[in-house]
């Protein structure tokens, strides 16, 4: 008996993490940096280029990076470390929408106003720094 309460305990306790990180995680972004690891140098991004993401609570994704245009919908990974976007427009074009074509995104850091994350680019892993944007 003891043991399904702990257990009980441990799986509202991951409920509510996953929550928490949910609620942070589920604003608009601006891109302010970006390093290629394991050997570049933290590089600011102009706010002109910079890529503007935003994660809404109902699941949707929307991204805004130059001229690109990208929407779609996120979840976190079982564990709330890591983050997927499946895209279903780019340039108001509709692409596959997949679950199980799977790329997930390490969050590196993530607190109320700062939202770090890698990704691969290029065969390369490039760490990605935002702030949060005032409009949400």
């Amino acid at each position: 008996m003891i043991r399904i309460a702990f257990i009980l305990l441990l799986s509202f306790t991951h409920f509510q993490d996953k929550d928490k990180k949910a609620k942070m995680l589920c604003k608009n972004w601006g891109q302010i940096g970006q390093q290629y690891l394991p050997e570049g140098s933290y590089k600011d991004i102009p706010s002109n280029i910079a890529r503007k993401i935003t994660f809404n609570d109902n699941g949707t994704y929307s991204e805004i990076y130059g001229a690109n245009r990208a929407s779609g919908y996120w979840k976190f990974n079982s564990d709330s470390t890591k983050f997927l976007i499946s895209y279903e427009t780019y340039n108001d074009e509709k692409v596959q929408n997949d679950f199980n074509l799977k790329y997930y995104f390490p969050i590196l850091k993530l607190n109320e106003d700062t939202l770090v994350f890698s990704r691969m680019d290029r065969q390369r892993t490039v760490k990605e720094t935002y702030i949060k944007q005032l409009d949400k």
